[in-house]
């Protein structure tokens, strides 16, 4: 039976090498839960291999609810930002990955913007964007299909509601 320093060492090792395979793409987000169970470890092993590899600049911490709870619109855009970024980076076509920089300056000028509800934070506009997150990270890819399909509607009905009269 391995030690807690043998785990500790199996998972940093196997973790770091997928990550520098690129079996593990940039922006991908590890669960410590399955992280756990992938290898029968504890979740405090998993942290702890997590925080060395956060240390060699592998991987960075993420928030699960970052803006949610708090309703706070600017940790909202940072989130959003991310979310977007991920998306379009992991899905592995490069023609949207190339338009990630374009949707980030995009949602950026969401700051200048005063018209409502585009512009804030609004529960039901993070409910939206958390279920085509959990259904990708899920690989459903027929919920995510279906969750961005109706995220990308309601976000199309408000910038038509909202369009300056013409």
């Amino acid at each position: 039976m391995p030690t807690a320093r043998g785990l500790h060492a199996h998972v940093l090792d196997t973790l770091g090498q997928r990550i520098v395979d690129g079996d593990l793409a940039t922006g991908a987000v590890v669960r410590p839960e399955l992280v756990a169970d992938e290898f029968g470890v504890s979740r405090s092993v998993v942290r702890e291999a997590l925080r060395v590899l956060q240390s060699l600049g592998l991987v960075e911490p993420r928030q699960r609810v970052d803006a949610c709870g708090r309703e706070d619109s600017r940790a909202y855009l940072e989130a959003d930002v991310r979310f977007h970024r991920a998306l379009l980076t992991g899905s592995g076509n490069a023609v949207f990955a190339h338009f990630a920089g374009t949707v980030e300056a995009l949602l950026r000028t969401r700051t200048s913007e005063s018209r409502d509800p585009i512009t804030r934070w609004t529960r039901e506009a993070a409910l939206r964007h958390q279920a085509v997150g959990r259904a990708a990270v899920d690989g459903d890819a027929d919920a995510a299909a279906a969750a961005a399909t109706a995220l990308l509607r309601v976000t199309r009905d408000e910038f038509i509601t909202e369009a300056p009269a013409g």
